[in-house]
């Protein structure tokens, strides 16, 4: 049974301090005195946790450049946080972490994120988990579903932190609407998303998974739709 573990990233870090805002690059609603940043270091504590207690598996920080004048993705920008937190213990744990740098938003994290996992392991994925905020369980779930990879993957959601009120309820709004747009298959809603996606788009954007990820035909063709649909 091969298991992986997603983590995806929700910022960039821009400095060397992983329990500063200052060193993230934050959108104005998680800067609120370092109660999302805290979120973030307990969505590494999880997905390291799970890495140690799942010797054969693997732990995929995903997330692309996805503010303007970042020199780091999400991704890297997580697995060096788990670093300066004292998270990452030996070099075994580093050669199980693959970074995934492409993801602009949760769909992506899931599609690209086990497209990477594929590509770095060459083995089908048997489980897939998840790591972040609860309110974002149910759209996650979605995603999972929507894959469509075929009998003999399981998923599962680790939920494990919320924003503090004020910004927990306005999410919790914003989560209800961002699910109808992903199940929706109206033209309006598809334009509305990419142009969230486009809005993320910083750094080389050559996603690499189509062509590495041939060998399993269901997870190449769901890349092929992606990657046309949303360049």
């Amino acid at each position: 049974m091969t298991e992986i573990c997603l983590v995806p990233g929700h910022a960039c870090l821009r400095g060397e301090n992983p329990l500063d805002e200052k060193d993230w690059i934050l959108e104005p609603f998680q800067q609120d005195g370092g109660h999302h940043i805290r979120c973030f270091a307990g969505h590494l504590r999880v997905g390291l946790t799970w890495l140690e207690t799942n010797p054969e598996g693997r732990l995929i920080f995903t997330g692309g450049f996805t503010r303007p004048g970042t020199k780091r993705s999400e991704a890297e920008s997580y697995l060096l946080a788990a670093q300066k937190l004292g998270l990452i213990s030996d070099r075994s744990q580093i050669n199980r972490i693959v970074l995934e740098e492409y993801a602009r938003d949760s769909m992506e994290n899931v599609l690209f994120g086990i497209a990477a996992a594929f590509a770095a392991i060459r083995t089908r994925i048997t489980r897939v988990v998840a790591v972040g905020f609860e309110f974002k369980r149910s759209r996650f779930l979605d995603h999972f579903a929507s894959l469509q990879l075929g009998p003999g993957t399981r998923y599962d959601y680790f939920g494990i932190n919320n924003p503090m009120e004020p910004q927990l309820s306005r999410a919790i709004v914003g989560e209800a609407n961002t699910r109808k747009a992903f199940a929706s298959k109206s033209p309006e809603a598809k334009v509305s998303l990419r142009a969230k996606r486009e809005a993320r788009t910083f750094g080389e954007r050559h996603v690499p998974y189509v062509e590495l990820c041939r060998e399993w035909p269901a997870l190449h063709a769901r890349l092929v739709e992606w990657t046309t649909e949303n360049p």
